[in-house]
């Protein structure tokens, strides 16, 4: 484990592993304010839609003998995905964490993108279990002069307290990386700990979460702006080594 932080208290407990189904996992769940309208129900659905394209992406790059295939089939689901639900791409990263289910999506209104973020991170815990980073919120607006901001997140820990917001100086988020702790095989478990956005003119907005873990590589980019949010959290387990937020993926404008 690689921290440059407060040493962590170990657990010393074990962690069963729950993989899931990603594309059932948040169907027929509902959270406070979470909108079920007709449109935003189409939301939902592209958020499976993508989940469904991407999960054959990393099986064609695992398998070698049906990796043509399985990479057809995901360029035509992807193609129909957007002439259904009207996204362009999803970007993720491969080092999220394993726990937890994907939860519901959360996107800015039509037209907006995302220009500034803060984090929801829970400080070291000395003598009891960390969690790390529990939340992502998004700032989006119409336009880098607006003055109109509308905050949005998906599923989000119930530990921690937020940041301050940190804002592109120019441009608008536009890729990020995640790092995240592996699983410590009994000793605690954090998942994801930070993240940092890159803007589009190029600056990096480093996060001010936790430090344990490494980081992985740099996502894909939304040219145009990310204008959707989808994290993957564990609900409390109540085993003494929870994870809170493990993932998230982002919704291209």
């Amino acid at each position: 484990m690689v921290s440059t932080g407060t040493p962590k208290t170990l657990i010393g407990k074990s962690k069963h592993l729950n993989y899931g189904n990603e594309l059932t996992q948040s169907q027929g769940k509902s959270e406070p304010g979470y909108r079920t309208d007709s449109r935003q129900k189409a939301r939902v659905d592209h958020a499976h839609c993508s989940s469904f394209c991407y999960r054959l992406k990393d099986k064609a790059k695992m398998s070698s003998s049906h990796s043509g295939v399985l990479l057809s089939i995901f360029c035509l689901c992807a193609i129909s995905c957007t002439e259904v639900f009207g996204h362009t791409s999803v970007i993720s990263v491969r080092n999220g964490g394993q726990w937890g289910d994907w939860q519901n999506p959360d996107r800015c209104p039509d037209g907006w993108i995302a220009y500034g973020f803060a984090l929801k991170v829970q400080g070291s815990q000395v003598k009891g279990d960390n969690t790390a980073l529990n939340g992502i919120r998004l700032f989006c607006k119409e336009s880098a002069q607006a003055s109109i901001v509308r905050s949005i997140e998906s599923g989000t820990g119930q530990w921690g307290s937020w940041t301050s917001t940190q804002w592109c100086s120019e441009g608008f988020l536009k890729a990020f990386l995640l790092q995240v702790e592996t699983h410590q095989k009994g000793g605690d478990d954090t998942a994801a700990n930070d993240i940092i956005f890159i803007c589009s003119n190029g600056t990096v907005l480093a996060g001010h979460g936790q430090a344990w873990g490494n980081w992985g590589s740099q996502s894909n980019a939304c040219e145009r702006g990310i204008s959707s949010i989808r994290t993957k959290v564990e609900q409390p387990t109540g085993d003494g080594d929870e994870t809170a937020l493990n993932d998230v993926r982002f919704f291209c404008h």
